[in-house]
């Protein structure tokens, strides 16, 4: 045979052959298969058209291990249109795309097969929000959030083994009276707390006891308003039982309140 010309390849393409299977007789929950083999004789590409109208693509690497897998619902019967799937070199899923009808868009990421982020988009614009992030552990249990609503509000949240510990929210386009709120929780996600910024100024702090409100406090950072600090205590029923004012000038109203009714102490500094 004639010599290859100087710096011709010599090396042959790698050769694919198809197979297509089309149920005649309409015996099996799909109408049409078609299988790419490499020169191996290795599938490495399988595209099924099931009758519901679904189209389900899964790709293969030359030794046989699944690469990709794409899921069209094509006959609206699924709550997502589209499911896009990879996986790492020994075949376990690492990355999961999907679209739903009502135009949420969730991006998953695994670690060795198990979800560690949750990423979704409100592209349609269907909910109160924009974005939700979620986050988790090696337990699979979630460890963080974010959401990011339509109003401008913005909440993070911690948790621990899944138990939600604090929530802290921002209202970054002003759509709230306030400009910060904290809630903190105990190890058994019960509140035991909460710390409130107002747009005025003034910043409310709450403490609880087995989810029950017990204490709350105002406080005139700002120096707004014609007292300092307001407390007011609480008793088992809900109902206050201690309310206490301390003005600019020194002055406390207290008021010591027994069965709705009130006894008044004035304590009126001299000067």
């Amino acid at each position: 045979s004639a010599k290859a010309a100087k710096g011709e390849k010599t090396g042959r393409l790698p050769m694919t052959s198809t197979r297509v299977v089309i149920d005649e007789e309409d015996q099996r929950g799909w109408s049409r298969k078609t299988l790419v083999y490499n020169d191996a004789d290795t599938l490495i590409l399988r595209e099924v058209i099931y009758d519901n109208g679904r189209i389900v693509e899964t790709r293969f690497t030359d030794d046989g291990v699944i690469s990709q897998k794409r899921d069209v619902d094509a006959g609206d019967i699924k709550p997502w249109t589209d499911k896009h799937m990879w996986f790492d070199a020994a075949g376990t899923i690492e990355r999961l795309d999907l679209t739903y009808d009502d135009g949420r868009v969730l991006v998953q990421s695994y670690s060795d097969g198990q979800v560690v982020q949750k990423d979704w988009l409100d592209a349609e614009d269907s909910f109160s929000w924009q974005t939700k992030d979620e986050r988790f552990d090696e337990a699979g249990q979630k460890s963080a959030a974010e959401v990011a609503y339509d109003d401008g509000r913005l909440l993070t949240a911690s948790y621990a083994k899944g138990v939600i510990q604090q929530e802290t929210w921002q209202d970054l386009g002003d759509s709230e009276p306030w400009v910060t709120k904290q809630i903190d929780y105990g190890p058994d996600g019960v509140i035991v707390g909460l710390h409130q910024v107002y747009d005025d100024g003034r910043v409310l702090a709450t403490h609880h006891d087995q989810g029950q409100k017990i204490e709350k406090t105002w406080t005139d950072a700002e120096d707004v308003f014609s007292w300092s600090t307001k407390t007011e205590l609480f008793g088992p029923d809900g109902q206050v039982t201690y309310r206490a004012t301390t003005y600019d000038d020194g002055t406390t109203r207290e008021a010591f309140i027994h069965a709705g009714d009130a006894t008044v102490v004035w304590d009126i500094p001299l000067g």
